[in-house]
């Protein structure tokens, strides 16, 4: 059943994951497609793990869970710092990584208080 649930999760994700990439993306050189559903994707893990921790597991956790593996991606983020290089990838990466720790905390508080 649980593999069942991931594969649920992840079937959802990673269209999400494209449409959201098509939306946000424009012809420069800068993932805000990318950052926004890292950003995102850390949210909702922070607001499920911190649920999943006061209440138990779930299986609306799992396909959450898979759902956020599907739609973050991090091998996209690694090639656009790259090619991004210089100021604007070290840029980028401290934005998506301070707005990831942030969304998460943020999820966090959102779901440990729900």
């Amino acid at each position: 059943m649980t593999a069942l649930l991931v594969a649920v999760g992840a079937a959802l994700g990673c269209p999400a994951r494209y449409l959201v990439w098509q939306a946000f993306n424009s012809r420069e050189l800068f993932g805000w497609g990318t950052l926004t559903v890292n950003v995102v994707a850390s949210l909702l893990l922070g607001g499920v793990l911190a649920h999943v921790a006061a209440a138990g597991s779930s299986a609306s956790a799992t396909v959450l869970i898979a759902f956020c593996g599907a739609f973050s991606t991090y091998s996209t983020f690694a090639v656009e710092t790259e090619g991004m290089g210089g100021w604007r990838g070290a840029m980028y990466a401290a934005l998506t990584l301070a707005a990831g720790l942030v969304a998460a905390a943020i999820g966090w508080q959102i779901g440990a208080a729900g």
